[in-house]
């Protein structure tokens, strides 16, 4: 079982794909909308509206099989298991369609699912990768599927020349991306690791359209080292991690600045109180004036008050 992360550009142009004449598609599951091909999309895009400040809104998966499991794949059992996939990727409470496909030797079928829930809230395209494969490995053990010959079961001392570097970058990536917060801390991190990071651009321009990885004499597109680290992917998710983290300084800057008017505002109601050389203001301030001179008359008449208020007894 493999699982495939991208998203669409709009519902009916994947509807369209999946369901192309070529694919041989069957329905095997919807949720939230009709298994009309002809109104799904209409149906997503309705749902979709209740939020328009997401720009990618269509989310796409696709889960492949082994050859060795096609007796277990039942629409019944495909489609329990996608139930089981989408709540352990956080893809809850929103619209799917589940499409099993005949057009290929490997059994597999595509969900596709509203990024806007039930409730008009965001459901993330920013997809932790190790989470994707920790899930697959996950139902695999569960339910008794076939591991991949891929790079799951790798043995790295086997590996020669190129194909051994090109596994040490698709290591280092897995290991750098968690702690890469941009572009700029992955190409740092991978260089402390002998791995060089650039960018292909469109013609003469300087528009980026792919990433390459290079160490020793050897360099591969970001798609050839694996597809989760193609420039598209590794874009997108930097670009989530961004507006997350714009948001989360947003609310920060509102939090404190709110603060801050009530303590202005407490302030000017209430008067700064003088006690012995300290000052409490009504903002929550104190401050000490310890070079002040002190009146010895004052604080005789002071001390002579508090003897007399300690022998009043209520």
């Amino acid at each position: 079982m493999i699982a495939n992360i991208t998203s669409g550009t709009s519902f009916s142009g994947l509807i369209n794909y999946i369901f192309g004449k070529e694919k041989d598609a069957e329905i095997i599951d919807t949720v939230g909308v009709s298994d009309d091909t002809k109104s799904m999309a209409s149906e997503f895009d309705l749902q979709a509206k209740m939020n328009n400040r997401v720009k990618n809104k269509v989310g796409h998966i696709s889960l492949s099989f082994k050859p060795e499991d096609s007796d277990k794949l039942t629409n019944e059992f495909m489609t329990e298991l996608a139930k089981e996939y989408l709540e352990e990727m956080g893809i809850v409470n929103t619209q799917y369609m589940l499409a099993r496909h005949f057009d290929r030797e490997h059994q597999h079928y595509h969900i596709c699912f509203n990024r806007i829930d039930n409730d008009g809230k965001r459901i993330s395209s920013s997809f932790d990768f190790k989470k994707n494969e920790d899930v697959c490995k996950k139902l695999k053990i569960k339910h008794g599927l076939t591991f991949s010959e891929g790079k799951v079961n790798i043995k790295p001392d086997r590996l020669k020349g190129e194909q051994k570097v090109k596994y040490e970058i698709y290591g280092a990536i897995k290991e750098c991306l968690p702690q890469s917060k941009s572009w700029e801390d992955l190409m740092v991190n991978l260089e402390e690791r002998n791995i060089l990071l650039h960018f292909k651009t469109k013609g003469d321009t300087d528009i980026k359209e792919g990433v390459i990885f290079s160490k020793d004499e050897y360099s591969f597109s970001g798609s050839k080292i694996d597809r989760q680290f193609s420039y598209g992917n590794l874009n997108k998710h930097f670009t989530e991690l961004d507006q997350t983290e714009s948001q989360k300084s947003n609310l920060q800057e509102n939090n404190t600045s709110t603060l801050n008017n009530v303590l202005e505002t407490i302030a000017d109601f209430i008067p700064d109180i003088d006690i012995g050389g300290i000052t409490f203001s009504g903002g929550g301030y104190l401050s000490t004036r310890p070079n002040e001179p002190i009146d010895e008359e004052e604080e005789k008449r002071k001390k002579k008050k508090r003897k007399k208020g300690q022998g009043i007894k209520f």
